[in-house]
Formats: C-alpha cells, structure tokens, sequence
C-alpha cells in the first residue's frame, strides 16, 4: 500500500494550503472579489492552481509568489498585426503536410482532442503582443502577469504560422525555444497552445495550464 504521508504531515499540508488561500483571497480588494466572481472566479483560481502545484511539486508554500509583476516575468519584444477571420475551421488547417504553404510535422493527442473540432467565428484584428519570458514558471504566474488580455485564437496563430510557413526568421521562435499562446478549447477550458519548428516542419502541442511543471526563460509568449 502507497505511503501518503503521517497524520502530522497532512495536516502541516492542510494548514499551509489554508493559510496559502486565505492570503491569496485577502490580496484582492472587495471590488476585485466582485469581479473575480463575475468572470467565473478566473483570477481566485490562477492562485489556487499555485498553491496545489506548489503541494503536488513539494515546492516550499512560502516560496509561492502568486503576485509576480509582470516586468520581474516577461520582457515586452514587440508587437505584430494580425487580421480580422470571419470564419476559421482547424480541422481546415491544422493537419499534417502542408496548408496554405504551412509545412506541420507533427500535432498532438491534446490539441487534437480539445482543438480540431472548434470553430472561431468573427474573430477581430488585434495588434498581439510578443513578450520573452525571462524565468522558469507555471502558466499561472504567465497568464496574471498578462493581465485580462491574455486569451488569443487559434486563427491569430494561424496567422502568424502563415507568415512563416517553413520556418523562416520572423515574430514567431525557430529554434529550440517555444511559442505560447493562451487559447480556450471547444468546452471552453484554457489551454496553454504552443507551437515549435523543428526537423524541417512546425510542431503543434497544448498542455493543461494546471500541469506541475512550467516553461523555461526564453520561450515567446503571446497575448492580445
């Protein structure tokens, strides 16, 4: 039978997970709460992603920083253009061999399950931010350094996929270093979508923004 722990040791955890949530609560003003709560508690849940990492990982709770400014974190690069999309069907585009001169090597079992089936419907032209994330770290500490406007689409990467399609110099990383974008799947979840070239073709991927391992410095991060 596995060994979870002595009695004393749960609730060394229980109390640190406690006293963990009720520091990440009080950080937040009453209109804060308020509007936490109006967008589904996104922000109250980025915290608590922390601090169950942090126990899954064997991290220090002390050590978990759940207000991490954005400049200690990512480091602004530019901005790119991207066009308005009526209509994008991944199915269309995202495949292996060549679409619209875009060379895709290999795709996922994730982003297959959660992202070939979606539909992006009037999706608007936005000026994406590129930023360097300077550090190691979880998607959590990513996406509140970001700030609401985290989220993009897939026809955004798209877009940028296009403008390089076999791997030449441009916005988006060709080398051993990754390209994340914050993307919500077909039921709506946020995925952390990331995008590498390699061995002569582009590779597509997702990762759960939950998992108890993060992202080295260096990768790319986009956001609107």
């Amino acid at each position: 039978m596995k060994n979870h722990g002595t009695p004393t040791q749960w609730w060394t955890v229980t109390n640190a997970f406690i006293t963990a949530l009720c520091t990440a609560v009080m950080d937040f003003s009453i209109p804060d709460l308020i509007k936490a709560i109006d967008k589904k508690g996104e922000k109250i849940t980025q915290h608590l992603r922390l601090v169950l990492n942090a126990i899954m990982s064997g991290q220090d709770l002390a050590l978990v920083d759940t207000k991490k400014d954005s400049n200690e974190l990512l480091e602004p690069i530019s901005t790119v253009s991207v066009s308005a999309v009526s209509k994008f069907v991944a199915r269309d585009h995202f495949k292996l061999g060549e679409v619209e001169g875009v060379k895709i090597g290999y795709i996922g079992d994730s982003f297959k399950s959660h992202f070939l089936k979606k539909v992006e419907d009037n999706v608007p032209e936005a000026q994406l931010k590129v930023l360097r994330l300077k550090q190691y770290s979880l998607d959590p500490p990513i996406i509140t350094a970001l700030g609401d406007n985290h989220e993009t689409y897939l026809a955004q990467l798209w877009e940028l996929l296009k403008a390089q399609p076999k791997g030449e110099n441009g916005t988006l990383l060709t080398n051993s270093y990754m390209n994340i974008f914050y993307i919500r799947d077909t039921d709506n979840i946020l995925w952390a979508v990331l995008v590498g070239w390699g061995v002569g073709s582009w590779s597509v991927g997702a990762d759960s923004i939950d998992r108890p391992y993060g992202w080295r410095g260096g990768n790319r991060v986009f956001s609107r």
